[in-house]
């Protein structure tokens, strides 16, 4: 592979392959029932984590080390320093990638026991998900924040309002409003109905001051 979408192909590839014969082999039992199925991913996560330190002419260790040092920065943005391009980038990455990021905790449950067992373990930490879902919004929140306080661009708090809308909707989505003194059922699914308009109409001024 001598380019990075040579490599992306692989990887995908490989994706495809393993989650083929996981599926066949979990319907059609072809090597017979067994509690091994875990088998496919492990293999698939070890290739995966093996591929992002061997060495390559194209995809160099200095490029990752890039990735990871910019996915740093993103993570201490709320402590604060200055937001470059790419770490803009890749807090934008992060935000759209919530929702493969949550099933990281059925993954994670999924490696340690059954598949059932699995989800019974994920839905007894009920606030890991939401949990996984509010940190990107955090984090982008607050490299707007950051741009704000260095440039002091209007624009920069408009996004700061997108994100935030986008943490509410994980708050409000996560727990149980109607369980609080003050707050019906209707209050509750009100909520969650103005939320996502109020996200919208904050998009798209942003955009319009972009």
């Amino acid at each position: 592979s001598d380019t990075l979408f040579n490599i992306a192909a692989v990887h995908t590839s490989l994706f495809i392959l393993f989650f083929g014969l996981y599926v066949i082999d979990y319907k059609f039992a072809i090597f017979g029932y067994h509690g091994y199925y875990v088998v496919y991913p492990a293999i698939l996560l070890f290739f995966w984590l093996v591929s992002m330190f061997w060495p390559h002419d194209v995809f160099r260790l200095r490029y990752r080390k890039g990735i990871a040092m910019s996915l740093w920065r993103t993570v201490k943005a709320p402590f604060g320093g200055s937001v470059t391009f790419a770490d803009n980038i890749t807090g934008d990455v992060l935000t759209s990638a919530v929702k493969p990021l949550q099933d990281l905790v059925l993954a994670f449950f999924f490696f340690s026991a059954p598949l059932d067992i699995a989800r019974t373990k994920t839905e007894n930490h009920p606030f890991l998900v939401p949990l996984i879902a509010f940190l990107p919004y955090w984090f982008r929140m607050m490299q707007c924040l950051n741009r704000w306080w260095e440039t002091r661009e209007t624009r920069h708090l408009w996004n700061f309002g997108k994100y935030t809308c986008g943490n509410i909707m994980v708050v409000v989505t996560a727990i149980p409003l109607s369980d609080f003194p003050y707050f019906s059922v209707y209050t509750e699914r009100l909520i969650w109905v103005c939320t996502p308009f109020i996200r919208v109409g904050d998009s798209h001024t942003s955009l319009y001051y972009q």
